[in-house]
């Protein structure tokens, strides 16, 4: 789906008054990935970030308006062994990479993947 379809979707309807269907009928989509965040936090404490949310995933098929997949994932930490000192980094730049490395958990629910691309993944952090 064409990203200015879905902001001119956006831009006439908004977001808060569609449900998921709405906006794949909205935008002539086939299906809708529906992507829930619960929980989310960037912060362990008051000097550290580590990014932490549960995750819902949903496929659902606008013509039936069915769900035709779901997916939990309980809870996503990144990083998962450490975080990142508060005065190493910015809340936005965290943020960022948060839900980078999340947005990349949840693709590999949905395509093949080497299992050695997730090794390591905390050392995107010494990158920033």
């Amino acid at each position: 789906m064409r990203e200015d379809k879905i902001q001119e979707y956006r831009d006439t309807h908004g977001w808060e008054n569609s449900d998921f269907l709405d906006i794949g009928k909205g935008v002539d989509a086939e299906k809708v990935l529906a992507i829930e965040l619960t929980g989310l936090k960037l912060r362990e404490g008051a000097t550290l970030y580590r990014g932490s949310a549960a995750v819902t995933l949903t496929v659902l098929d606008v013509a039936t308006e069915s769900v035709i997949f779901r997916k939990e994932i309980d809870e996503y930490t990144y990083p998962s062994t450490a975080g990142q000192y508060t005065s190493e980094t910015t809340e936005s730049k965290f943020r960022k990479l948060y839900l980078q490395m999340l947005a990349e958990r949840i693709g590999r629910v949905f395509h093949p993947y080497d299992f050695a691309d997730t090794i390591a993944l905390d050392g995107a952090i010494a990158s920033q």
